[in-house]
């Protein structure tokens, strides 16, 4: 970063806010600070004005500063959104929702918003393709009494998925109309998780209502795992090691070939993945790390770093798939052939942490 005008600041700790020290220091009483707030989570924004506000520098949490100058800004993704069925999930929305509620019911809240998207499609059983290698759909869900509304942009359920959804107990709304929706909260309390949730809905909630920051129920009742979801674990990681053998002796028996690359490699793995039944996409870009590149942490391969495969050394691959019945994440290393010394101790030696690991016994958190 030389002579860019940037200087490069390592952070201590991964996802701590630490930046917000570094501006106290350099920031007089009188500043400003601006961010957008639908970006910003409320654990994140609340670091940043405990650090700041004390010191007199003002935080301005609503201040997008690219959309007057974004041109041609695109728009919500349109991709269509679709339910799944309990045949699938192993359990019903509304049993979901009821289960929610009587969380909700022991913290004396009346009202919960989802932000997250993983919390949405498994309360809902709702899936979608918005983001890249996730089957999730971006929406808002208010759960609060007997109204839960799912707040989407318009046009992305069926018919018939909104009349599912409204035999269920959840109405749909625009995505559009859920900060108007918070705005106009009339409850006591309020349940929102702060680190799931964006600081411009937190910001949003009226001065009467009572936020009560925790954990989303549901992040801990999806964690438990019902027969049905075990049994189409089970199927997925079988499809998917059907899969990685197929690509592992596909790599053994080209690698001689002087043909195969970091890229190349990746691009087969997803042609044998997507053979299987139920493929969907990729869980992740996978990440295939030959030699040195192995060491570097959610490295991808570009054109000017690709790496051409050798009959030697170790290749690492991470990477996962997305199927109609569950998700994969695997990594393995492998020998290429050849192997020195020090690459035999090195394996050895996160093999053993591994195996150490997997047999440590945690204690339970009550």
């Amino acid at each position: 970063m030389e002579g860019t005008g940037f200087e490069l600041v390592k952070l201590q700790v991964q996802g701590r806010a630490e930046y917000a020290t570094w501006l106290a220091k350099n920031l007089e009483k009188g500043n400003t600070v601006a961010f957008d707030g639908n970006l910003a989570s409320v654990a994140v924004a609340q670091a940043v004005k405990n650090e700041l506000e004390p010191l007199g520098i003002n935080v301005n949490g609503h201040l997008d500063l690219l959309d007057p100058i974004w041109e041609g800004r695109p728009d919500l993704p349109k991709d269509k959104a679709y339910l799944i069925d309990e045949k699938t999930t192993g359990q019903s929305t509304t049993d979901k929702i009821a289960a929610i509620k009587n969380i909700l019911k022991d913290k004396r809240t009346d009202t919960h918003f989802v932000s997250s998207l993983d919390d949405l499609a498994w309360i809902l059983n709702i899936r979608g393709n918005d983001v890249n290698c996730n089957p999730v759909v971006l929406g808002f869900l208010m759960i609060q009494g007997d109204k839960n509304t799912l707040f989407i942009q318009d046009g992305k359920l069926s018919a018939a998925d909104i009349a599912t959804l409204n035999a269920a107990g959840v109405e749909v709304a625009d995505y559009s109309k859920a900060f108007d929706a918070v705005k106009g909260i009339s409850t006591e309390r309020i349940l929102l998780d702060p680190k799931k949730t964006c600081f411009a809905i937190y910001d949003s909630v009226p001065e009467g209502v009572k936020i009560v920051e925790d954990m989303n129920p549901s992040t801990a009742l999806k964690a438990i795992k019902n027969e049905v979801e075990i049994e189409h674990t089970r199927n997925a990681m079988v499809k998917d090691g059907v899969a990685l053998t197929k690509f592992f002796k596909w790599v053994e028996e080209n690698v001689s070939s002087g043909n195969l690359s970091e890229i190349s490699i990746a691009e087969k793995l997803q042609e044998l993945r997507a053979s299987s039944e139920g493929f969907v996409d990729i869980s992740f870009d996978t990440i295939a790390g030959y030699r040195e590149h192995g060491a570097l942490p959610h490295y991808k391969a570009t054109d000017s770093s690709n790496s051409a495969l050798k009959p030697e050394g170790l290749l690492l691959v991470d990477s996962g798939g997305q199927y109609t019945d569950g998700t994969t994440d695997i990594t393995r290393v492998i020998s290429l052939g050849n192997i020195t010394a020090e690459e035999k101790k090195d394996y050895t030696i996160v093999l053993k942490g591994t195996i150490e690991g997997s047999q440590a016994v945690f204690p339970k958190r009550d």
